[in-house]
């Protein structure tokens, strides 16, 4: 899956703000590193101090879980790989990340704990 921290996409908006930039079209942002939803937990649980508490499950016995318990559309989200290409936002305005998804978890779950 193709995430964007805030951070990323607010530095992306100040450069598109900035004189001379493109700024017709479309423009895929993210922060150029696909991550699975493992991945984004693991991150996030390493950012909290906490083990990630994991199970391996097929993807075809989660998805037929699903179906049986109504949730099929929930499944197929979950399981799609959501992913962005952001060479042409690389390429157009020169532009690229400027912060990994761990530092970005690691801000979020630093946030998260002064708001308890």
């Amino acid at each position: 899956r193709s995430w964007v921290s805030i951070g990323n996409l607010v530095n992306f908006l100040a450069r598109l703000g900035e004189p001379g930039a493109p700024a017709a079209g479309t423009w895929h942002v993210s922060d150029g590193q696909d991550l699975s939803v493992r991945r984004m937990v693991e991150l996030m649980a390493q950012a909290a101090g906490r083990p990630a508490r994991l199970w391996p499950v097929s993807p075809s016995l989660a998805r037929r879980a699903a179906e049986l318990t109504g949730r099929a559309a929930m499944a197929q989200r979950l399981f799609a790989p959501l992913q962005l290409d952001i060479a042409d936002s690389r390429a157009r305005l020169g532009w690229g990340p400027v912060e990994s998804p761990g530092e970005a978890v690691n801000e979020v779950v630093t946030w998260y704990r002064t708001q308890a």
